[in-house]
């Protein structure tokens, strides 16, 4: 059964669900900043295993997406102090907040695959590719 309620303009609208509250509790406690650490982390620990091959093109790409993340996170606050970070800025756009969250698990996932498959068989340069 749905609950609906009238928001401020007589409008019917649908209340949310105990579901969502738990969601939106779970993604108002994660941060942007520390997603965006811990990726920053990652292709920074890649670059050191690749720091012999700085001539591949394996290297050049992930130093470009490091440069291109530091470039971002820069732009946007995600570093910044607390009121000017974008954490705090997104405190009220949820679906925008998750979104970027999301981007920054896939890179998270992806990464720590690339150093899991590395590991498992031997390091290669070819091994880590960002693209």
């Amino acid at each position: 059964m749905s609950v609906t309620a009238q928001d401020g303009m007589g409008l019917d609208k649908e209340a949310p669900s105990k579901e969502d509250s738990t969601h939106a509790e779970a993604l108002a406690r994660e941060t942007i900043i520390s997603r965006a650490s811990h990726v920053r982390s990652l292709l920074t620990g890649s670059l050191d295993l690749l720091s012999s091959h700085q001539n591949s093109l394996r290297y050049v790409e992930g130093h470009d997406l490091l440069s291109r993340l530091n470039m971002w996170a820069g732009h946007t606050g995600v570093f910044a102090e607390f009121h000017i970070s974008l954490d705090y800025r997104l405190r009220d756009i949820p679906d925008l907040k998750e979104l970027i969250l999301a981007h920054l698990r896939t890179m998270r996932l992806r990464l720590e695959q690339r150093k899991a498959d590395s590991w498992s068989r031997g390091w290669t340069c070819s091994m880590l590719h960002f693209t």
